[in-house]
């Protein structure tokens, strides 16, 4: 019959080993990932200058019209 004291060191020698690979299958995929990042052609397009004027507004929506004492108050 197995003590409590040996199934414990066992459930902790498993559960070591499990998160011990884990790690280490995750460091290897990511060290994979920088290989492949390296690898990828990096294309630098020019410099684009955008000029634009601001428009008058062509109807009133989404304007405040704090002079309107019509307009219900919602708080």
């Amino acid at each position: 019959m197995i003590s409590r004291l040996t199934l414990s060191a066992v459930i902790f020698a498993i559960i070591g080993t499990a998160s011990l690979a884990f790690a280490a299958s995750a460091h290897q995929a990511a060290v994979a990932s920088q290989v492949a990042a390296k690898q990828v052609r990096v294309v630098q397009l020019e410099r684009v200058v955008i000029v634009g004027k601001r428009l008058a507004p062509a109807t009133g929506v989404a304007q405040t019209d704090a002079a309107d004492t019509s307009a219900p108050r919602v708080q």
